[in-house]
């Protein structure tokens, strides 16, 4: 159970709106028949309320606020597990699992030029699925084989309108939809050699998409008001497959490398398909239902050391991608949804841990990663800057430990045109604690801080739909745990 006020992020400035409450809970059970058969069930439910949205966009700077006045998630989840004796087949297990999340949001405190006071939209979300999946050896290889598949459904997808004259009324950005995808993969090790693993694997899915007749009014606010037809309702296919390939090559002893290079792809969802949104001012965002997937073109090379004291992995990639989804200009009043462009995104990153001293170690890790949209040659957006952490731990064995961290980043004017930048900040993070043995249960008792000297900053990546969100400040944390 959680309950939190709104934060306060750096030298005490207070982020409105970012309260949150929840509550979780988890259980398990399971059956061993016997030694080749075992079933478990398990079961999640989370629910949250009065859950805040903070920030605020640059085509709403004085609001509205957004927030989650219901959600909550429950997942059902059924495994029987087949480990046979004297055979190539080593494990099979089939799964089934059902999903539902409902969520109800409002949307209050708009400007004084809107014509809305409230808007609360809400959907219900509900999945169902399954997967079989077989391990087998056969000499010196090791073949993962199995199909999936699942079904996702959005329904009461309705948004309940009061105007400022006092009129009310419902209408739906989306609709009653429902997606199915149904896929069969295989992934093979292969002992090559006493230093040499080859990795192959792919996978093909069949994905089928199905909507409703869309109106732009359920129920118009008035009598006046004329229903009209926003989407025919209709039915879309695809087919998609991805692949890859990759090897690890142990050169000398402690010394590794590796090589992988993947096709992919990423299906259009729902939301992509078939969305109907008013982003203000007049305008309308629509989805688009002859979507194709994106499809992208990876590859990475990888160095690793593993040493007595010291450890070290570097590695470096390129990804290239096709037929973007993004939210395209169609006039001064309508946005939609298109494949239209071409990118890039290279990158490295590296970590490296060193044991200096007994009980001491000390540990680093740095990232990079650059993107360009090659047909528009503007820079992609959400491209973290130059990132790190540094950080030494002390843990002698006897009970006690703690550790010091600092996490950074560059500033980010790697932006597309009219985007937001971010500038550079770093962090400083606190922990102690002590380990001890007690009627057969093991305690651990730990206390923190966190961002210590209190920094103002943003993470760029919190900058969704140009919201300016600004990172906690000074925080400090107790725990108790008990393993028995």
């Amino acid at each position: 159970y959680r309950d939190h006020d709104s934060y306060e992020a750096g030298a005490g400035e207070k982020i409105p709106n970012s309260q949150f409450r929840d509550h979780h809970a988890r259980a398990a059970t399971g059956m061993k028949w016997n030694d080749k058969n075992t079933t478990a069930l398990s079961a999640q439910y989370t629910k949250a309320d009065n859950v805040g949205i903070p920030g605020r966009g640059l085509s709403l700077p004085s609001g509205p606020d957004v927030t989650y006045t219901k959600a909550g998630l429950c997942l059902w989840n059924l495994t029987h597990t087949l480990t046979p004796e004297q055979s190539c087949l080593k494990e099979s297990k089939a799964t089934v699992f059902y999903q539902k999340i409902e969520r109800k949001v409002l949307i209050d405190n708009f400007p004084a030029t809107y014509a809305l006071t409230e808007n609360r939209p809400g959907a219900d979300h509900r999945t169902w699925g399954m997967k079989w999946q077989n391990r087998m050896a056969i000499n010196d290889q090791t073949l993962v084989a199995g199909i999936d598949a699942w079904r996702w459904d959005i329904g009461n997808s309705q948004r309940y309108k009061t105007l400022k004259n006092g009129l009310t009324g419902v209408d739906s950005s989306l609709g009653d939809l429902e997606q199915f995808s149904g896929g069969v993969f295989a992934e093979d090790d292969w002992q090559i050699s006493d230093v040499c693993v080859l990795n192959l694997g792919g996978r093909m899915d069949y994905i089928r998409a199905k909507s409703n007749d869309l109106y732009n009014w359920i129920e118009p606010p008035s009598s006046a008001m004329t229903v009209s037809l926003v989407r025919d309702g209709d039915t879309y296919d695809d087919m998609s497959w991805n692949a890859h390939a990759g090897i690890t090559w142990n050169v000398v002893p402690d010394w590794s490398m590796t090589f992988i290079s993947a096709s992919s792809y990423r299906a259009p969802d729902l939301m992509d398909r078939f969305k109907y949104i008013s982003l203000g001012g007049g305008v309308t965002l629509l989805g688009n239902p002859n979507l194709d997937p994106e499809r992208s073109l990876f590859f990475e090379y990888g160095l690793h050391y593993t040493g007595g004291k010291l450890r070290f992995t570097a590695a470096a990639y390129a990804n290239y991608l096709t037929d973007l989804i993004t939210e395209t200009v169609a006039s001064d009043t309508l946005r939609t949804m298109e494949n239209v462009d071409e990118a890039q995104i290279l990158g490295a990153e590296c970590e490296v841990q060193w044991v200096f001293l007994p009980g001491w170690s000390g540990y680093a890790t740095l990232a990079f990663t650059h993107g360009k949209d090659t047909t528009t040659h503007e820079n992609l957006a959400f491209i973290p800057p130059l990132n790190g952490l540094a950080g030494t731990r002390y843990d002698d064995g006897t009970g006690f430990w703690g550790s010091v961290e600092m996490e950074w980043a560059a500033n980010q004017s790697d932006v597309p045109a009219g985007g937001f930048e971010s500038g550079s900040w770093e962090t400083l993070k606190l922990r102690a604690g002590y380990r001890f043995p007690g009627n057969k249960i093991r305690h651990e008792l730990m206390v923190g801080a966190d961002n210590l000297f209190d920094r103002s900053y943003r993470n760029y990546l919190s900058t969704s739909r140009d919201i300016e969100l600004k990172e906690p400040g000074v925080g400090f944390l107790a725990s108790w745990r008990m393993m028995f």
